[in-house]
């Protein structure tokens, strides 16, 4: 009741599964922009859920699962990841968490954005890491900007070295990372042009991969161009 409380206090609608194995029947029934996945659930709980959807998605898009659960340990996180969820919110959930969360990853599979709307959805981003705006807060973002576009092509490259030598759990563990950074930043063209390599390459599928492949770079160098124009400083000069 909580958590659709806050929902529509922010604009959403909602549907309500009692366990994980309806939560399963209804996104076979109905198509849903997100999960809100609780992790103990009775019946079937939602790391299984989240696992079981996956294996029924395969060539049918991705649906984006945000797992809520009272554990806020490193593992806890881990173990989402692990059962194939996107994001985590930590209950007690706030309306800020839950939204952010949701900016994170609703539309993020939509067709490429335009400059326009790269530049508005990592300006937004980096505000809301920035915080309070206080100059520890705007360096913290700034190192943020710089390690990205420092690692940023790093792992492209890696990426593409593992796509060379069709090395199918290299290339996902790659396009995951990545696709990390990229959700972190803002950047939601080159984060669902990962998750679309991730599950690709998870899939087995060269085709999809051979023609995904391509975009990666244009989607990086936008993603870089964009960074460079909204950080505070130029790199390496401390702010004053």
């Amino acid at each position: 009741m909580v958590a659709q409380g806050l929902l529509t206090r922010l604009g959403y609608s909602t549907d309500i599964a009692a366990d994980g194995a309806q939560a399963l029947l209804m996104t076979e029934e109905h198509s849903y922009h997100a999960v809100l996945m609780d992790c103990q659930m009775p019946r079937m709980d939602g790391y299984t859920a989240t696992r079981e959807l996956r294996r029924r998605e395969r060539d049918h898009g991705h649906l984006p699962v945000i797992a809520m659960t009272a554990g806020a340990l490193a593992e806890d996180r881990d173990r989402c990841m692990a059962a194939g969820m996107d994001d985590y919110v930590s209950k007690p959930v706030s309306a800020d968490e839950l939204e952010h969360a949701l900016a994170r990853w609703v539309n993020v599979t939509a067709p490429q954005a335009g400059n326009e709307d790269l530049r508005a959805s990592v300006e937004y981003r980096l505000d809301e890491l920035r915080g309070a705006d206080t100059p520890a807060e705007q360096e913290l973002v700034d190192r943020l900007v710089d390690h990205f576009l420092v690692r940023a092509p790093e792992m492209t490259s890696a990426l593409y070295h593992a796509l060379g030598r069709h090395d199918s759990q290299e290339i996902a563990d790659q396009a995951h990372s990545l696709r990390g950074a990229a959700g972190n930043i803002g950047a939601v063209g080159l984060a669902a042009c990962c998750q679309e390599l991730e599950e690709h390459a998870r899939s087995g599928e060269p085709a999809s991969l051979a023609e995904a492949a391509p975009r990666l770079q244009d989607e990086l160098d936008r993603t870089c161009r964009t960074l460079e124009t909204v950080r505070s400083h130029p790199p390496g000069q401390e702010p004053g």
